[in-house]
């Protein structure tokens, strides 16, 4: 791992191309994150201890002009609901908080103000601007989620109840999390070049990451 690191490091873009071709960040990953994510230097997992109690995905970063964070690390929290069920949940998630620069944040914007709808800018009156959230990678996947907390604020237009969308939202990050342990950061040189992708698409095999770690749970357990 130290060897392929060490490789991939020199290659221009090498974690932003291997996330950006992952169906799983694909779509989350805007044009204003492609920047931050030149800076992505490697991406580790770890079993939490005891095993059965978690996991922990790691972002390393190079020094940047973006944030002061060098590690961006995630951290899922798993319980066993029933013994009887070998199946693990998670139940939170914790993410570092990025410590944004001045003017540096991508995951916000900063446009016109709607005079008739912004007290703030009213108030302001000379610059009539104010700085709204936009969505980002950065957004959507280095934040909190627990079960009983709220809701994020920019997920709260669904139609579902918060406690089964909090579930919805958990279960997503997991996937996405569980996809980087098992498929795309084993086999990040075959994501860089497209070569997973082809293999997929020849095959019409889809990649079933998730499933793959609750089985390899059921195997240690029995």
């Amino acid at each position: 791992l130290a060897e392929r690191h060490n490789y991939c490091s020199e290659l221009p873009g090498f974690w932003r191309t291997v996330l950006q071709n992952s169906d799983e960040f694909s779509e989350y990953i805007e044009r204003h994150d492609g920047p931050v994510l030149e800076h992505l230097r490697n991406i580790t997992t770890m079993y939490l201890e005891p095993r059965e109690s978690g996991f922990k995905v790691s972002f390393h970063f190079d020094s940047n002009p973006y944030f002061s964070n060098q590690t961006l690390e995630k951290v899922y929290h798993a319980q066993r609901h029933n013994k009887y069920v070998t199946k693990l949940c998670i139940t939170r998630i914790e993410s570092t908080k990025i410590a944004w620069y001045p003017g540096k944040d991508v995951t916000v914007e900063t446009i016109p103000c709607k005079r008739t709808k912004s007290a703030f800018c009213r108030r302001a009156g000379r610059s009539r601007r104010e700085v709204v959230p936009r969505p980002s990678f950065f957004r959507s996947f280095f934040r909190d989620l627990a079960q009983g907390e709220e809701v994020p604020e920019d997920e709260l237009d669904s139609d579902m109840d918060q406690d089964g969308l909090m579930e919805t939202l958990i279960r997503d990050d997991t996937d996405q999390a569980r996809a980087l342990c098992d498929s795309i950061v084993p086999h990040a040189i075959r994501w860089y070049t497209g070569e997973v992708e082809c293999d997929r698409e020849g095959t019409g095999e889809s990649d079933d990451s998730g499933e793959d770690v609750e089985e390899e749970e059921e195997e240690e357990d029995r």
